[in-house]
Formats: C-alpha cells, sequence, structure tokens
C-alpha cells in the first residue's frame, strides 16, 4: 500500500523552490523504489501468502490513492462550477 501511496504523492505547489521541490521529491523517490526492491524480494521468497499480501497491498492503496484523486478532482470542479455560477 505505501508503494502505491507515494507512487501517487500530489505533485510539488508552485512557488516552491526548484532545489528544495526536486530534493523532497528525490527522498520520495529514493523510498519509493528502495520499498518496491523490497516489496519484489519479499515476494522472490516463493511464499504464496506473501504474495497474495503483496497484490492485495498494491490493489488497495491503488483504490486509496485513486478515489482520493476522484474525490479532489470532484471538489474542484464543484468549486469552480459554484464560482462560474456566482459570477
Amino acid at each position: 500500500m505505501a508503494a502505491e501511496i507515494l507512487s501517487n504523492q500530489p505533485p510539488i505547489k508552485r512557488g516552491t523552490n526548484p532545489l528544495v521541490g526536486g530534493l523532497i521529491q528525490s527522498c520520495v523517490h529514493f523510498f519509493r523504489i528502495g520499498f518496491v526492491y523490497l516489496l519484489m524480494l519479499a515476494v522472490m521468497s516463493f511464499n504464496v501468502g506473501i504474495f497474495f499480501a503483496a497484490v492485495f497491498g498494491h490493489t488497495l492503496g491503488f483504490f486509496v490513492t485513486r478515489s482520493r484523486a476522484i474525490a479532489l478532482a470532484n471538489g474542484e470542479d464543484q468549486r469552480s462550477l459554484s464560482d462560474t455560477i456566482k459570477i
């Protein structure tokens, strides 16, 4: 689940120093890749329980991050619609 959440992090905000933004994204990428490699090693142990846990975790993480993204997109759509109606 952590691998999916880290891979779908929100973008760096506007106005952020490029050096700081690049450093933050590099650190998140470092932890994500390290975690994915550890997950790959765990799955390569050929333990079926670990395999199913990894697949379930990825699926659950994907669901959480995508449902959050859809909720944020719907919220922005509602705000822009209400701003248009007020004008």
